[in-house]
């Protein structure tokens, strides 16, 4: 049997963005925006399925 993983990013508006409208969070997690994107890129890797809402999928669509 698999396993079921969730991973949901919320914000009040609906956008995450700094006093300068700007998406900065990862930038201040450990490591930064490069090493999130590395440590996404592997954990995709085991993903089979993925369920998005329709604005994150239009997003992600081309990706």
């Amino acid at each position: 049997m698999g396993h079921l993983i969730v991973q949901e990013f919320a914000s009040a508006d609906g956008f995450a963005a700094d006093a300068n409208n700007e998406f900065t969070f990862y930038e201040l997690l450990d490591g930064g925006t490069t090493e999130f994107d590395h440590s996404q890129q592997e954990w995709l890797k085991i993903v089979d399925v993925m369920v998005l809402g329709a604005n994150t999928y239009r997003e992600f669509a081309e990706y």
